[in-house]
């Protein structure tokens, strides 16, 4: 009778942790419709021996309608340490993978800033890409390889957000700060590498361009660096490729 008790409560847990689902877009609701976002900051650390990451992300918006709060989405999976908008910290509820935040009375068409701290462990992806979640894996050199996948799940499984294709930022700051041994890529275009007090590097990067949330992605490794010139209607093209050790032999080899 014990067996079979127990027996039935693996199911239901398995059922459980594997009918968790994280969703996105689909029909606004009418507080998220009432924001413009046109700028995200994200500054994150990640920490390859923990798997955990922490940080901060700052979400430039305009208010389109008047609404009672703010709502931007974030899984569960997260603990949040304050919300903030234009310098005044607000009450906020994280229920059903979205934070709501009072609004301060914020004025409609004008430039706010929203700045959210956070952290913890994000999902695992068991089948990437097609599944959502972060991948912590290693090279062949024994170097820890990270990798984010959030095409179909949505961004908000790994940062703060407005998780909707219906709104593109108008471009984003990546700081990612990883241990010494290691790399962040990320989006657009590499604008600095910063060594901290503890030794961990903090790489910025940066796009202007119009851009999906769950376009924005990074990924974490101990890259070789190799660099080439293209051409797009005879202008040369500087090209940077990040390429994991193991790879380097079969890019020389089609290069």
């Amino acid at each position: 009778m014990r067996f079979l008790i127990f027996i039935a409560i693996f199911i239901l847990t398995h059922v459980s942790l594997e009918s968790e689902n994280y969703e996105s877009g689909g029909i606004l609701s009418l507080e998220q419709g009432s924001i413009d976002v046109r700028h995200y900051t994200l500054d994150i650390k990640i920490d390859p021996y923990k798997k955990v990451i922490s940080g901060s992300v700052d979400i430039e918006f305009h208010l389109l309608k008047k609404t009672n709060k703010i709502v931007i989405d974030l899984i569960n999976d997260y603990s949040l340490s304050g919300a903030i908008i234009n310098g005044m910290s607000l009450a906020y509820i994280h229920k059903e993978n979205k934070i709501f935040i009072d609004n301060p009375g914020l004025e409609l068409f004008k430039k706010n800033l929203l700045s959210i701290k956070y952290g913890g462990r994000p999902p695992v992806a068991e089948n990437p890409p097609w599944d959502g979640g972060f991948t912590w894996s290693k090279s062949k050199d024994g170097k820890d390889w990270v990798g984010v996948s959030c095409q179909t799940n949505g961004a908000h499984i790994w940062f703060p957000c407005k998780e909707h294709p219906s709104d593109k930022s108008n471009g984003a700051d990546i700081f990612i700060t990883v241990p010494p041994s290691l790399m962040a890529v990320s989006n657009g275009l590499l604008q600095s590498q910063k060594t901290l007090k503890d030794r961990w590097i903090k790489w910025h990067w940066k796009t202007e361009y119009p851009i999906s949330t769950y376009n924005i992605n990074i990924t974490v490794g101990g890259f070789e660096v190799i660099e080439k010139t293209g051409y797009i209607l005879d202008k040369p093209l500087k090209m940077v490729y990040y390429v994991l050790p193991e790879k380097k032999g079969w890019w020389r080899g089609i290069a």
